[in-house]
């Protein structure tokens, strides 16, 4: 896809990042921020959608990696931008991440059982549809996420799934580093912040869960 300049939207709460990257949102990121504003659309995209992606690291000098849903060919997918919250700076374009099944099957990725619990009850379309009913109306749709450089252990794959934490109100990326052929590496579960509700400038969780296996 094309990464031309495009306008930012006219919904000033949309993007609330310091300033918009100037080569502009790819149509797939701006679709998304048309409807997740409307809750039927929204629910029918998310039951025919898959919430698994792998993401990576950019450039040396970004301290985030800024995590968007996007809307194409009628499905959810993710694009994702480096950023140095110090400079303000962006990556160069917006990187299509590759997806990945809607969730780790039999454990072979995750087997925290806190991390599991959150994938499928974002799995879980009644708990899900809840979840959007409760959040279109306080405008808490999440427009991106944010994930600290820091938080991803070099030299592995970081596989992506969604999940829902806080007792099923706060949206949320787990996030399994992987050294090899599923082997388990580091998992971490409260390493992401979404955006909103979060401020983007906020820190990650001080008290992550984490699972260390070998």
């Amino acid at each position: 896809m094309s990464n031309k300049p495009t306008s930012t939207p006219t919904d000033k709460t949309h993007y609330i990042i310091p300033a918009p990257p100037k080569m502009g949102y790819p149509t797939g990121i701006l679709n998304w921020g048309t409807i997740r504003t409307n809750a039927g659309a929204l629910k029918s995209l998310l039951n025919n959608s898959s919430f698994g992606f792998e993401i990576d690291k950019q450039n040396a000098t970004d301290t985030q990696l800024l995590v968007f849903p996007a809307v194409e060919n009628k499905k959810l997918c993710f694009y994702y931008i480096g950023f140095n919250a110090n400079t303000g700076q962006y990556g160069s374009t917006f990187v299509p991440a590759a997806l990945q099944s809607d969730i780790d099957p039999e454990g072979t990725i995750i087997s925290s059982k806190v991390a599991r619990e959150r994938m499928e009850d974002w799995s879980n379309p009644a708990i899900r549809d809840q979840w959007i009913t409760n959040n279109i109306n306080a405008g808490t749709i999440f427009n991106y996420f944010v994930i600290n450089v820091s938080d991803l252990e070099p030299s592995t794959t970081h596989i992506c799934f969604l999940g829902l934490r806080e007792n099923k109100t706060l949206a949320d990326i787990i996030i399994a580093n992987i050294s090899g052929s599923l082997t388990k590496s580091i998992q971490y579960d409260d390493m992401v912040h979404s955006v909103p509700p979060f401020s983007p400038n906020i820190g990650a969780s001080a008290n992550p869960i984490e699972e260390t296996s070998k």
